[in-house]
């Protein structure tokens, strides 16, 4: 998300909107989740229930979630299955509930308790009456984009059977988010993928600053 604030800062001051960004760097917005390949965990937890209180005492009307959501229900680094694979300081990122912290549980164990514990904060928003608009997965690309686009001096895409495979396991999330009220489900991949490809760079620049963040 805190790759996308400088892009909506720009539109929002044209139309003099202010807003606050409250990201956490590989959080997902929930409060009661947390890493296990990790022993360096973060207090995400207690981020998220703070920013509750503030929502409510700033009489916040709209909240925009971008999340790495693909990266959280697969649990693999994406590999684009054309030589391109992301690399990372650990090969899988687990999340559990937190009562799992010491336990690994299979995957769609896992799975399921990280939907519920999404769909838990999201409505925990709404009750603080907002609108909540989510982004989707934005679609990885497995390449650092420039390096990519610097080496080979041709677009930088994946297939998009790919990335429909790797977002398989999202769809019940995205079924139960466009079921909440005041909720808007905004699509990604309605903006960088047509039916064959996902496209990382256009016109020679780079959509991406690495194989995952959006660039400016």
């Amino acid at each position: 998300a805190d790759s996308l604030q400088e892009s909506f800062g720009n539109q929002l001051r044209k139309r003099n909107i202010t807003a606050l960004v409250r990201t956490m760097e590989g959080c997902p917005p929930a409060m009661d989740l947390i890493r296990q390949d990790s022993r360096k965990n973060k207090p995400c937890p207690e981020h998220y229930r703070n920013l509750l209180d503030e929502i409510s005492t700033l009489g916040i009307k709209n909240v925009l979630i971008s999340a790495r959501f693909a990266l959280y229900f697969n649990t693999t680094r994406f590999d684009n299955a054309e030589g391109g694979v992301e690399q990372g300081k650990t090969s899988h990122v687990l999340f559990d509930h937190h009562q799992f912290a010491d336990t690994p549980r299979p995957l769609p164990q896992r799975q399921k308790a990280i939907e519920d514990a999404l769909v838990k904060y999201f409505s925990a928003l709404l009750e603080q009456d907002v609108r909540l608009f989510v982004i989707s997965s934005i679609p990885e690309v497995g390449w650092d984009v420039p390096k990519r686009l610097h080496q080979t001096q041709k677009p930088v895409t994946t297939q998009r059977q790919i990335f429909d495979q790797r977002i398989q396991a999202l769809k019940p999330l995205y079924e139960k988010i466009q079921a909440l009220p005041h909720t808007r489900l905004l699509f990604a991949e309605d903006v960088f993928c047509d039916n064959q490809k996902c496209f990382a760079s256009e016109e020679e620049k780079p959509l991406y600053f690495d194989n995952n963040h959006l660039s400016i």
